[in-house]
Formats: C-alpha cells, sequence, structure tokens
C-alpha cells in the first residue's frame, strides 16, 4: 500500500460522490440503508483511511482486481453526516439515510417496527432507489401501486 496523504473530508466526499453508493434495503419487516466505495485494488488506500477514520469492513473482491469499503448503521451516518456539506450527486440520498438511522437508532434493524415507523422507513428506502436511478421521488403522491408497502 502507498503512502496517502490524509485527505480531506471535500476529497472525500468527491470520491464517494462519484464511486460510492447509498444503498436502500427493505422487507416486510425492516428498512435500513448501507453506503459502499469500490476502487481498483491498486488505488485503495483512500477505502483503507476511510476505514481507519469511520470504521467498517474491507473487502478484496477475489474475482475482480476491486476492493469495497462497506458502512452501515450509526458509523454510516457520522460518514454522511461528515462528507455531507460537500456531497452533491448524493446529498439527498445522504439525508434520507440519515433520517432511517436515526429512527433505527437503539433499536437495531432486527427487532420488531411499529407499523407505522416501518412505512415511512420503506418510503425513504424507495425514495434513496429511486434517486440512485435518477428517478424523482414525489412526496406527496407516494409510491405507485406497483410498490409493496406496508401501510399503517
Amino acid at each position: 500500500m502507498n503512502t496517502l496523504p490524509i485527505p480531506s473530508l471535500a476529497y472525500i466526499a468527491g470520491f464517494f460522490d462519484g464511486e460510492g453508493t447509498i444503498a436502500p434495503a427493505f422487507t416486510k419487516r425492516c428498512a435500513y440503508a448501507q453506503t459502499s466505495l469500490v476502487q481498483l485494488r491498486r488505488n485503495a488506500e483512500v477505502l483503507y483511511y476511510c476505514q481507519s477514520r469511520w470504521g467498517g469492513k474491507i473487502w478484496e473482491d477475489p474475482k475482480r482486481p476491486q476492493t469495497r469499503w462497506y458502512i452501515a448503521g450509526p458509523r454510516m451516518a457520522v460518514f454522511l453526516r461528515d462528507v455531507g456539506p460537500w456531497l452533491r450527486q448524493k446529498r439527498l440520498q445522504a439525508v434520507l439515510a440519515r433520517t432511517m438511522q436515526a429512527m433505527i437508532h437503539g433499536r437495531g434493524i432486527s427487532h420488531p417496527v411499529p407499523e407505522g415507523e416501518l412505512w415511512l422507513r420503506q418510503r425513504l428506502a424507495r425514495a434513496i432507489s429511486n434517486l440512485n436511478h435518477g428517478r424523482s421521488w414525489d412526496w406527496e403522491r407516494g409510491p405507485r401501486d406497483d410498490e409493496t408497502f406496508v401501510r399503517p
């Protein structure tokens, strides 16, 4: 691994905007978000820096020459808070993911969720997914008929 000068939060935010993802996950009982950054293995120093600063896990893909850094939960919320002011492409997704995490905090993702809260978390997850795919999200309209959500 090469020596990397300590990158600024603005640099990491730009890197995350270009190479990172905020991935929602939801089921009938749960909804949460996680983030990941992918980089070619030979340029992975910034991922190791991110892991040392915010935690998370590093995974080296055995089939491809790339390294991934995953982070979820309260540490993800801290990471998104720290880089949030400099995000351009993923700013709204970051706000929605932090909102989801604030709802989960203290309970964990595997504990039962009140029906109204689950419905809201599922809507937040769908909003993140729509934004990731370049679609808009109309909060007032809500989900389409073909989207499966548990309603309160």
